[in-house]
C-alpha cells in the first residue's frame, strides 16, 4: 500500500527533473533512446546526455538538453 501511495504522489506532483538519457547516433545527429534507469545489462549506446523536463501526470513536457553529450562508459 505504501508503494502505491508513493507512486500516486509521484505521478500527481508537478516538478522539474533532470535525468541522464542514452543516445543513438544517426546520420543527422544524436537521438534520445531511453532513460539510463531503463537500460539493461549488456546494452550499448553511442552517448549519454542530461535532459531536463517538466514532469506531470507521468509525462515529460518540453524536454531540453541540460549538458553536453558524454561518451558511453
Amino acid at each position: 500500500m505504501k508503494e502505491f501511495a508513493i507512486f500516486i504522489i509521484d505521478l500527481l506532483t508537478p516538478r522539474y527533473i533532470t535525468e541522464d538519457v542514452a543516445l543513438e547516433l544517426r546520420d543527422d545527429g544524436y537521438y534520445p533512446v531511453c532513460s539510463m534507469a531503463d537500460i539493461e545489462e549488456g546494452e550499448r549506446f553511442d552517448g549519454v546526455v542530461a535532459m531536463r523536463s517538466f514532469t506531470w501526470f507521468g509525462v515529460a513536457w518540453s524536454p531540453k538538453l541540460a549538458g553536453e553529450v558524454r561518451p558511453w562508459e
